[in-house]
């Protein structure tokens, strides 16, 4: 690869940590630390000290209704945040006229909110002691932070979510022009999540944490605060703690995860030995291949009576999933009967290989879904999708009767490869990027072993796609 990124590189990789999926982010975490000497100027260009005067946000704000500046202001004002000046109150107050309070509604926000471009906004204070501001507009009301600590805490990625995990690129980095950058972030507001973030990377950095061959301390499980228990206690293996750490980083990978630990995760990943990395990595990943004459052998041990048989088929179906030979639709219509359509559903559906001994005790049956009156027809995701209803099977003694009626499980199987990519195997390509980072023999061999799957399959997509632009 190429030793540095360009401009227009580092500006695509720097809006999807902004506003990317998780596979965008992961791939910016990854590149940006692997390329130091372009990385460390172009973050530069991004980030400035969070603060803001109290004078600067009233231009700001007077400007929010001139057609040829509000443009600006708005942008000025979203970058920082006038809360950084002045209360959320005191801000309002600034705002004289409708176009000033609309505009700075959308900042407060942190978007521009469609359809409210002729609304009129009004600041409505809590009804109750720790209750929430809120800006209604018509019929539209939304919560808004009253300061920095509620910025802090909202939303999975919080305002100024791409300049913080800048700064810890920086400090990863750990080059004398990235500590300039760090230390000037640091003189930002105190309770903004950036310059918080860069006080405690020198903090780190006094500590000698940054320094050639610091270990970072290990995960440490806490030991019973009962006597009789600690007696009993008996301390992890460094393999039980590794075992630990690598589950736990690798679901941070999913879709679903809030975007700080899973970026966390990707540094814990990237940090370590090389070849530790990839060795766990090989456990998880394969490619993502399926032909019918597989997948009927394995619907035939599916539908089987031997217990053996269909759980190891489960098992097998959790790993290559059905649909990467057959559709929903077309896997559904290989069961005809109520045992066949139970064991189909425990693995078309999302939680079905988890839940497959609770789901072998209800019959599942097929719902027809129509759209709501205010949509004319189903999106494309939801026509490939199939909708379930479950029937507890008779005769189930009482207590698991009960644990069952109060045990919830998905009632979908998705079809789209949206879906699939999304809920299935996100974490495999997250970590094709890491991988790519890493960037060893090993770590490129599983990478090209990836890239022969299913060509709609999102890992299969990313190791193509990585193994293409390593060419150029």
């Amino acid at each position: 690869p190429k030793p540095v990124l360009d401009q227009k590189e580092n500006e695509r990789l720097w809006k999807s940590l902004q506003h990317g999926s998780s596979i965008e982010m992961t791939e910016t975490v990854c590149r940006l630390l692997v390329h130091p000497e372009s990385t460390v100027p172009f973050l530069g260009t991004k980030l400035r000290p969070l603060t803001m005067t109290k004078k600067q946000v009233e231009r700001a704000i007077q400007k929010l209704d001139s057609e040829k500046e509000w443009e600006g202001a708005y942008e000025e004002l979203s970058k920082l945040d006038p809360r950084l000046a002045l209360s959320l109150e005191e801000c309002w107050a600034l705002a004289k006229t409708e176009d000033q309070k609309r505009r700075l509604a959308w900042v407060l926000h942190g978007e521009v909110i469609g359809g409210t471009e002729e609304s009129h906004f009004e600041l409505e204070p809590p009804k109750e002691k720790n209750g929430q501001w809120k800006l209604r507009w018509g019929f539209g009301t939304m919560g808004v932070s009253k300061d920095l600590a509620e910025i802090r805490m909202s939303r999975s990625r919080p305002k100024w979510f791409a300049e913080t995990q800048a700064v810890t690129l920086l400090s990863l980095i750990n080059s004398p022009a990235a500590w300039k950058v760090i230390e000037a972030m640091a003189t930002g507001h105190n309770e903004a999540t950036p310059t918080m973030r860069a006080g405690n990377a020198l903090k780190c950095r006094k500590r000698g944490m940054f320094a050639p061959g610091y270990e970072r301390p290990k995960f440490q499980r806490f030991r019973p605060v009962d006597p009789k228990l600690d007696e009993r206690f008996v301390e992890p293996t460094p393999e039980e703690i590794q075992q630990v750490e690598n589950r736990n980083h690798w679901n941070n990978l999913d879709y679903s995860v809030a975007s700080e630990s899973k970026i966390e995760s990707i540094f814990d990943f990237l940090l370590r030995k090389p070849d530790e990395t990839v060795a766990f990595f090989k456990t998880k990943m394969w490619p993502l291949k399926l032909n019918r004459k597989r997948a009927d052998e394995l619907v035939a041990k599916l539908f089987g009576a031997k217990e053996a048989d269909w759980k190891g088929a489960v098992a097998e179906f959790a790993k290559l999933d059905i649909r990467l030979a057959y559709t929903v639709q077309e896997a559904w219509e290989l069961a005809d009967s109520d045992d066949q359509r139970t064991k189909m559903a425990m693995a078309i559906l999302l939680d079905g290989p988890k839940h497959s001994e609770d789901l072998a005790n209800f019959d599942v049956q097929l719902r027809k879904v129509v759209p709501m009156p205010v949509f004319e027809k189903l999106s494309e995701k939801d026509q490939a999708r199939l909708y379930f209803d479950f029937t507890m099977k008779s005769g189930l003694p009482k207590e698991l009767a009960e644990r069952l009626g109060n045990h919830r499980m998905y009632t979908v199987a998705p079809g789209h490869f949206d879906e699939l990519n999304e809920h299935l195997w996100n974490r495999q390509a997250c970590a094709i990027h890491i991988l790519d980072a890493i960037g060893t023999a090993d770590a490129l061999e599983l990478i090209r072993d990836m890239a022969t799957g299913h060509p709609d399959a999102a890992p299969t997509k990313v190791a193509k796609e990585v193994l293409k632009r390593r060419k150029r």
